[in-house]
């Protein structure tokens, strides 16, 4: 896929995202950005995040368009103005949405719009009192690592274990249709201090929930005895363990529920309060959609459509050139199927889980260093079992 640095100073201009209106043929919608990167505060720490990806935008307005084609071309044109600004990490960003060659449906002429990022809204807002409560984990977890680093200098063998069934330990607090089962996996089960107490600590916030630990061999062992022969099969094509961990949470959530959440993430609430009165949770991370928080009952339908979006994405991986795990397995590949969705809710990850506050890469993968998905540019094998 072509992509565009963000090193310097750059604009793209309509072809490379021109969407149809599905309700107007005559028509189209072309999207031209323009944007100024500084260097110090624009880019994430991983290194995918350092260009913008034009195809897989292009790809995402496409989506929403065809998605929206009930909606008028104003809230369509806002919508595709969010996507734009969620993938777009420069901080002084303008978008003009053009349409061209027709009327909309209702009748109205061809119109030009412009949008400015610090006057959008990105995702569902955080209440006063998660953000405080979010600070104050962040600032208890700075804490943690601070004190892990001696401790694991002095006693640099000393793991704890996690069991791999934790049962629920007090009656439910809020009814709630998702099962309660809170899952979570990891290469393997012995982790570090940071990883422990931030373990014990969701435990505290999750106590009403039976939890259920699975390392990578189980991992594998669940797929085979429970998955379909085809996401079987997709499955013992990944090399990666992150991979895996993202095909393996669709299918067991499809299959019989609940809550999953990454071993690194840390609840602000208690999980009864983020499930209840809900069939599903999805997580609005920063500016995009994440999966290190899922929650749904069993057999949802749009589970359903992630799995067979990801196995897709895997058998035909080397002719679409998708480099990264996160357009394969993870977030962007479950974009895909949410775009079509334009009624789906989402909350704020400050109301939901933290990544990274407990725990990091360091300490994470701290038996396997540069573990990190991002460390690993194949992760996909040519046939079933071959790396």
């Amino acid at each position: 896929m072509k992509t565009k640095s963000l090193n310097c100073n750059c604009s793209c201009t309509g072809i490379p995202l021109e969407a149809r209106l599905p309700h107007n043929p005559s028509a189209s919608i072309w999207v031209d950005v323009r944007f100024r990167r500084d260097a110090a505060k624009a880019v994430r720490r991983d290194r995918q995040a350092y260009s913008v990806d034009w195809g897989y935008l292009a790809d995402r307005i496409r989506r929403v368009t065809s998605a929206g084609a009930s909606s008028t071309a104003e809230s369509l044109a806002a919508r595709i103005a969010q996507l734009v600004f969620a993938d777009m990490q420069a901080p002084s960003v303008e978008v003009t949405i053009r349409m061209e060659g027709g009327a909309d449906a209702a009748g109205a002429p061809a119109f030009q719009l412009e949008f400015r990022r610090k006057d959008m809204e990105l995702g569902p807002r955080t209440p006063a009192a998660d953000a405080m409560r979010a600070q104050a984990i962040r600032a208890c977890g700075t804490g943690v690592k601070i004190l892990a680093r001696p401790f694991h200098l002095l006693l640099p063998s000393r793991r704890w274990t996690m069991p791999p069934v934790d049962p629920a330990r007090e009656a439910p607090r809020m009814e709630s249709a998702i099962p309660r089962i809170f899952w979570q996996t990891n290469f393997t089960d012995r982790c570090s201090l940071p990883v422990w107490l931030n373990y014990r600590r969701n435990r505290r916030l999750s106590a009403d929930f039976e939890h259920r630990y699975v390392s990578t061999e189980e991992r594998a062992e669940y797929m085979a005895k429970f998955a379909p022969p085809r996401v079987a099969a997709a499955y013992a094509r990944l090399t990666d363990g992150a991979a895996q961990a993202d095909l393996w949470r669709l299918v067991t959530l499809y299959r019989e529920g609940g809550v999953y959440l990454d071993i690194d993430a840390s609840l602000v609430r208690p999980l009864s309060a983020i499930v209840a009165g809900r069939d599903a949770v999805y997580l609005w991370d920063r500016k995009r959609f994440s999966n290190y928080f899922l929650a749904t009952v069993p057999g949802n339908p749009v589970f359903a459509q992630f799995i067979d979006r990801v196995v897709d994405g895997i058998e035909h991986h080397h002719e679409r050139h998708e480099r990264s795990v996160f357009y394969v397995t993870g977030p962007g590949a479950l974009e895909a199927v949410l775009d079509t969705h334009p009624g789906i809710e989402y909350l704020p990850r400050k109301s939901v889980a933290l990544t990274g506050a407990f725990t990091d890469e360091k300490y994470q993968y701290i038996d396997r260093p540069r573990g990190k998905w991002t460390n690993n540019p194949k992760f996909i094998g040519d046939k079933a079992g071959v790396d």
